[in-house]
């Protein structure tokens, strides 16, 4: 199962995905001070309201527009999920070309937004 983290201004969206159905998603304040283990410990708790633990992961991404949060969201996936995540900023997606004069100004929002329309 996957594990997409999806960090905005105002929220931080956890969201655990089978393939492509979505299973369960819980919402969290956007604190860039917040480390992994402060995560983990919280999103510990949510995935215990659905009887699961960390060991149903086997991947993670991380869309990010608060550039401050991606290190300890690395080592949340690293420690306790046991991935190294994909990684999606305004530094661009693995894979995805960003073709514009300020690639930088696009964000990580829009670049998920952009790979989702692909897709379907």
């Amino acid at each position: 199962m996957l594990l997409a983290i999806d960090v905005g201004n105002t929220n931080t969206v956890f969201a655990l995905y089978k393939g492509s159905e979505p299973l369960a998603q819980w919402r969290a304040a956007t604190v860039p001070t917040r480390t992994a283990d402060e995560h983990a410990a919280w999103l510990r708790q949510m995935l215990a309201f659905q009887k699961l633990d960390f060991d149903v992961f086997d991947d993670c991404v991380i869309s990010t527009v608060v550039p401050q949060m991606l290190f300890h969201l690395r080592n949340l996936a690293r420690r306790y999920v046991g991935v190294e995540p994909v990684v999606v900023s305004d530094a661009g997606a693995p894979g995805v070309p960003v073709r514009i004069d300020r690639p930088e100004q696009v964000g990580a929002d829009r670049l998920v937004t952009a790979v989702g329309a692909h897709m379907r």
